[in-house]
C-alpha cells in the first residue's frame, strides 16, 4: 500500500496534534510550508539545469597511480 508524501506529512501532522503543543501547530505548519516551497524550486531548478545542459562526451579519468609508481617516478633522474 503506497502512501505518498502527502500521506506521511499527514501522519506527521496527526502525531503532531496528539503528542504536540497545539501553540505550535502554526510554527510547524510554516516550516513545513516553507520546506515543501524550497523542496518544489530546487527540483525545478535542477530540471532546468539538466534539460538546459548540453550534451558532451565524459572524459575518462586517468587511473590512480599507486605510492610504488610515484616513488620510482620521484627517484628517476631527470632527462
Amino acid at each position: 500500500m503506497e502512501h505518498g508524501l502527502f500521506g506521511w506529512i499527514f501522519l506527521v501532522v496527526g502525531l503532531v496534534f496528539i503528542f504536540g503543543n497545539p501553540k505550535r501547530l502554526s510554527e510547524f505548519g510554516r516550516g513545513l510550508g516553507s520546506f515543501m516551497r524550497e523542496f518544489r524550486a530546487a527540483q525545478r531548478e535542477g530540471e532546468n539545469a539538466i534539460q538546459g545542459a548540453p550534451a558532451r562526451p565524459v572524459e575518462p579519468i586517468a587511473p590512480a597511480r599507486d605510492e610504488a609508481a610515484e616513488k620510482a617516478d620521484k627517484e628517476a633522474p631527470a632527462k
